[in-house]
């Protein structure tokens, strides 16, 4: 996650952006809190969607050095098919399949070393849930209330812990939210910009 925060510090310099509005989407979420807890003073304000802000318990993390190891000898396959049934909202799987397709596709058409890297930097993140009553930046936590791959209950605990923080849940929307519902969550975004 160290590396991730960097980029987008490294990417603010690059566009010479001293201070803006992030928002992370779950990983996305994960880089947000390494940020807030290295360069608090580039973020103007924190958009949490789908996300949370402690890390993974043994039992989890035995499933991402599984999925890891799954991904190495069988191919990203086998990691899409694990995640596939749990990233969207019920309902989306039969009124939305293009987007569920689409999702798939893109899965299946990262590399191999962005997979595994990618999962192995969320399974070594830290917990940050202690720390959250530090960040004093305006925060906006949005989380679907049947997001099947992480439970609405780490929603609350994040949006509890932060000082300075609003909470909305999207009825209906699962992991994908902003994807499944992006009109409801660009318009929780934009008022709370406002």
């Amino acid at each position: 996650m160290d590396d991730f925060a960097d980029d987008v510090i490294s990417l603010l310099d690059h566009l010479k952006i001293d201070k803006c509005v992030i928002g992370g989407m779950s990983m996305g979420g994960y880089v947000l809190l390494n940020l807030l807890a290295r360069d608090p003073n580039r973020v103007s304000s924190a958009l949490f969607i789908a996300t949370k802000s402690s890390a993974d318990d043994g039992e989890t993390k035995e499933k991402r050095n599984n999925l890891i190891s799954a991904a190495k000898e069988s191919g990203i396959k086998s990691v899409t098919d694990a995640f596939k049934n749990i990233l969207f909202a019920e309902h989306i799987y039969s009124e939305n399949t293009s987007l569920v397709n689409e999702v798939e596709k893109i899965m299946l058409n990262t590399p191999i070393e962005g997979i595994t890297g990618g999962l192995t930097a969320i399974r070594d993140r830290k917990d940050y849930v202690s720390s959250l009553l530090g960040f004093n930046t305006p925060a906006l936590v949005i989380h679907g209330d049947s997001d099947k791959a992480v439970p609405f209950d780490n929603a609350k605990i994040t949006a509890q812990n932060l000082p300075n923080a609003k909470l909305k849940i999207i009825r209906n929307g699962g992991h994908m939210v902003n994807m499944e519902l992006p009109e409801e969550v660009n318009e929780v975004i934009f008022h709370f910009l406002k």
